[in-house]
């Protein structure tokens, strides 16, 4: 009795998923060239995107250089969101 219920929703899911991945590469470049007029401004100069880098590139460098030490962090999460979806009291 369960697939009767949820299989007409997990096709619904799929078909919109597809649908907004064919919009994402068709109509998205096309509006792009419509509503973004002008002189783009470089990465370098815009100062949001300075400010991110800047939060980021120390962040990379520490993972990157102790990358065994964030294995178990990164394997820890997966694992702790299942723990809590199978056995957390409903």
């Amino acid at each position: 009795q369960e697939g009767r219920l949820f299989k007409p929703l997990a096709f619904t899911k799929t078909y919109a998923m597809a649908a907004s991945a064919l919009l994402a590469i068709t109509v998205v470049p096309v509006l792009m060239g419509y509503f973004i007029r002008g002189k783009i401004m470089p990465e370098e100069k815009n100062p949001i995107n300075r400010f991110l880098i800047k939060i980021y590139r120390p962040v990379i460098h520490l993972v990157l250089r102790f990358h065994r030490s964030f294995h178990p962090v990164h394997f820890h999460f997966p694992g702790r969101a299942y723990w809590i979806g199978v056995y957390a009291p409903a």
